[in-house]
């Protein structure tokens, strides 16, 4: 009678003690990899907060503290805002993720845009950048907003001292928006002013500053109008008087053609209203009435209805 022989584990369930050794040293290598990935973008994430910027990250690959429910582990930074003053040290924090695929560049109107502007597009391929526009528009008639000393110190503020110098000191045949911009009487002048960046073809930057239902020198009168600047420079102004001829306009900062370039369009009265005015108009498939609608170009304003009616310059 033969022995009992107790039957041998299969070859793939052998274990050596060199294949475990190496087997935790693989998994111990994998997890620091892991481990740095995550406190490098964590320092990537805080440099940017610091310089008043943000990130934002996904998961990537294959992450085992991932798979173990562990926050913060596995991921990549995909998106990421910074402030134009702040371009130059953000770019050494963001030029090797690899894992980028947009950054949003903000601008707040109160300083020329054009150098960190050129200095981000000569890193970036297209697709990548966007300019925003930091959005800061206070509540209307607020107390803190009415007191002197803050408006002085403001955004719109500085905005408007930064419009004032380029309109007034480049383009003096602008001789009504000169006289409306000296005058320090305009208390409300630029406190609803608003300013958007537009990215034109080329990787081009525009800045488009409107200002609505300001008090004209001209007794009685009221206007609106918007100052363009490229490169820093006055580009065009235009703008509509109201006051008797009928209800006051709104500026809109919209694709109207689409070209995927907002145009800059100065409407009366409401939509569909009906009211008789030599001067407005309108684009095919739109109802609203226009005193006139402007193409945003490298070279200034250009009117998209016939002829040029505007009062500025």
């Amino acid at each position: 009678m033969n022995a009992f022989r107790p039957r041998r584990p299969s070859r793939w369930l052998r274990f050596s003690i060199r294949g475990i050794l190496m087997l935790t040293l693989a998994v111990g290598l994998w997890l620091g990899y892991e481990v740095r990935q995550a406190r490098q973008i964590e320092r990537t994430l805080a440099a940017l907060r610091e310089l008043g910027g943000n990130g934002e990250c996904e998961p990537a690959g294959v992450s085992l503290l991932r798979l173990l429910r562990m926050p913060g582990y596995g991921q990549c930074i995909v998106s990421a805002e910074i402030p134009g003053v702040a371009v130059e040290g953000a770019l050494e924090l963001l030029r090797d993720l690899r894992a980028l695929r947009e950054v949003h560049v903000t601008y707040d109107g109160t300083y020329d845009p054009t150098p960190s502007w050129r200095l981000v597009t000569s890193v970036f391929p297209d697709s990548i950048i966007h300019p925003k526009t930091i959005q800061d528009e206070p509540e209307w008639l607020d107390a803190e907003w009415l007191d002197e000393a803050k408006w002085k110190s403001s955004v719109h503020m500085r905005r408007l001292a930064r419009v004032r110098a380029r309109v007034v000191d480049v383009h003096p045949r602008y001789s009504r928006l000169r006289e409306l911009l000296l005058d320090s009487q305009h208390s409300l002048l630029g406190r609803r002013a608003r300013y958007q960046v537009v990215l034109l073809p080329k990787r081009i930057l525009a800045e488009v500053w409107i200002d609505e239902d300001v008090v004209l020198v001209t007794p009685g009168a009221q206007g609106s109008f918007a100052v363009l600047l490229i490169e820093g420079n006055c580009a065009g102004v235009r703008g509509f008087t109201t006051g008797t001829r009928g209800p006051l306009q709104k500026v809109v900062l919209e694709d109207l053609d689409g070209d995927g370039v907002p145009e800059v369009g100065f409407q009366y009265g409401a939509a569909g209203s009906r009211f008789i005015d030599g001067g407005v108009r309108n684009l095919p498939g739109d109802q609203r009435n226009w005193l006139g609608v402007y193409k945003i170009e490298r070279d200034g304003f250009k009117s998209l209805l016939p002829g040029d009616r505007s009062d500025f310059p």
